[in-house]
């Protein structure tokens, strides 16, 4: 496949190329296997996917079906799942803010680092933690 385009590509341009056949083949098998895993896990997910999907339309259906049997109209229903889903929404929001400063952080820690290795001459040092240089 790839390999063999790239060893043409060499080999046509004149370019020496070491290379071993079985080395190549153990490769491809470890490629293609990875592919029919992958295939196989995808399958198992849309099935995972498909009947978290089910089960929670059915909770749905039981919540609208509980409410109306105990009398609550379908504007108060929808009053309640608007109220759900504001409560799912801020949660949402605090993961993503949280996500975002952590990487803004992260960022300002490198660029932090950066700046106190090229002025206090720590440039043969690679300090994964900014704050070693000061």
């Amino acid at each position: 496949m790839e390999f063999n385009n790239i060893i043409r590509w060499a080999e046509k341009n004149n370019l020496h190329v070491h290379y071993s056949r079985d080395v190549i083949f153990a490769v491809q098998m470890v490629y293609y296997t990875f592919f029919i895993l992958n295939s196989i896990l995808l399958i198992a997910l849309t099935g995972i996917i498909y009947n978290l999907i089910n089960i929670y339309f059915n909770r749905r259906k039981r919540f609208y079906a509980i409410n109306m049997a105990i009398g609550m109209t379908p504007l108060d229903i929808l009053c309640v799942m608007f109220f759900f889903c504001q409560i799912f929404i801020l949660l949402s929001f605090i993961l993503v803010s949280v996500i975002i400063s952590g990487v803004t952080s992260s960022w300002l820690q490198s660029n932090i680092s950066a700046y106190a290795q090229r002025y206090f001459d720590f440039t043969d040092m690679n300090l994964r933690f900014p704050f070693y240089s000061f």
